[in-house]
């Protein structure tokens, strides 16, 4: 089992401040196709859900938050 690296939790908190992976990868220095890669790795890891998807974006789950 992988463990939760802190790398990855920089990449939750730059997603959340900035809605968008396109704005999380700019914020973070990295793509947003490794944004997106390594949030689905995560809650993999973690076997929950870390956000909502629609059509009208993202949002934090509750556990997203406790994260």
């Amino acid at each position: 089992m992988r463990q939760v690296e802190w790398s990855d939790l920089k990449l939750l908190l730059a997603f959340e401040r900035g809605g968008t992976a396109r704005r999380a990868g700019e914020l973070a220095g990295v793509s947003h196709s490794t944004v997106s890669r390594r949030l689905d790795q995560l809650e993999k890891t973690v076997g929950v859900s870390l956000f909502e998807r629609s059509g009208r974006g993202f949002r934090l789950t509750e556990a997203g938050q406790e994260m």
